[in-house]
């Protein structure tokens, strides 16, 4: 009956399909953890699979949110472990130039660099664990458009159910940067 009920408050709010799928699976993730918490006793070892099951892929995505080719992975609509907000944006300059007036902002900002494919025009991004979060990746690709260059823009809260607007406000920071960067 909850599900239904959420279904159609989903289909109110118009959600697409991925965003309902995903809010499902983490109620139910949430359930199902409550569930054994609150049935459970500290003693039996289906208590601490559990817990190690609980445990693991937060470890997983602490670990391996440093590797670049995992980025699918952290920006895929049904992984229900990270939050992710997509922005792209278009702009007059070369995309050698873009390329490298990002690493100015980024070198201003809270942010680690820990990949950079300048072939592929590609950087990842992250930052540290925090009181709010347990970190974000962000992945910046350059595309060529005709005589525009456009900045596409991933911000992923890892390990979270909500980033709580952290994606977006990251995301509008790093631009306005960009913007007030690029004014002569």
């Amino acid at each position: 009956m909850l599900f239904i009920n959420l279904l159609k408050l989903c289909n109110k709010l118009k959600l697409k399909i991925m965003t309902k799928i995903k809010i499902m699976l983490k109620i139910l993730f949430t359930i199902t953890v409550l569930y054994l918490i609150l049935n459970s006793d500290n003693s039996s070892i289906s208590y601490y699979i559990f817990i190690l099951i609980l445990i693991t892929p937060f470890i997983n995505n602490i670990i391996i949110r440093k590797y670049h080719w995992l980025k699918d992975y952290f920006i895929h609509p049904l992984n229900f472990l990270t939050v992710h907000v997509e922005y792209s944006k278009k702009y007059d300059i070369s995309q050698k130039l873009l390329f490298d007036k990002i690493f100015e902002v980024i070198d201003n900002s809270n942010y680690k660099v820990i990949y950079v494919d300048k072939n592929k025009m590609e950087i990842n991004a992250i930052t540290k664990t925090t009181f709010s979060s347990w970190g974000e990746n962000f992945y910046i690709s350059f595309h060529e458009e005709k005589t525009k260059t456009k900045m596409i823009i991933h911000s992923v809260t890892v390990y979270q159910i909500t980033s709580w607007g952290k994606n977006q406000r990251n995301i509008n920071n790093f631009v306005n940067h960009i913007d007030s960067s690029l004014i002569i």
